[in-house]
């Protein structure tokens, strides 16, 4: 026990003269650190990911595309891989599940993936919602989609046999 207290009390005396050393006009400091940060670089606050966007101007991308505007409904943004016919017909459509009468979500041309919360007031996804061709009709090779007054056949995608 004398022994614990006597060793206790020599590296608190050594530690002390040590400490004591070390004091604000013994360190000279060559060099300050520092963070300067070029405009360029990505922000390493944001998400992992995530770009700011350029801004949009007044006359925006439409100003240089004076043609009418891209259609929602074309068949080659849906992938339609398999189709079951049965009592209930079936069609594996964007790797989902859909029957006659589904719902398929349209994806906008230009659209955005979402940076903010769903349900957040300025939220694209919550606006792109309302977007949804039905399915009309399941039938051999073809499913057909219809959205507002368009309606497109989106053809099943398999391996062609015979060509080469």
């Amino acid at each position: 026990m004398n022994k614990i207290a006597l060793l206790i009390l020599v590296t608190g005396a050594v530690l002390s003269r040590f400490a004591a050393a070390q004091t604000a006009e013994d360190l000279n400091l060559t060099a300050r650190s520092g963070f300067n940060a070029e405009v360029a670089v990505r922000n390493p606050f944001w998400p992992v990911g995530w770009l700011k966007q350029a801004p949009v101007t007044a006359a925006g991308p439409a100003a240089t595309h004076a043609s009418a505007p891209e259609p929602l409904l074309k068949a080659e943004n849906f992938l339609v891989t398999s189709i079951s016919i049965g009592r209930q017909p079936l069609a594996l459509i964007n790797g989902k599940l859909y029957g006659e009468g589904d719902l398929i979500p349209l994806k906008p041309p230009g659209a955005q993936p979402a940076v903010a919360p769903v349900g957040t007031p300025n939220d694209p996804a919550a606006a792109n919602a309302a977007l949804r061709g039905q399915i009309v009709s399941i039938r051999d090779g073809e499913v057909r989609i219809r959205f507002q007054n368009e309606t497109v056949v989106a053809r099943i995608k398999g391996r062609e046999f015979g060509k080469q």
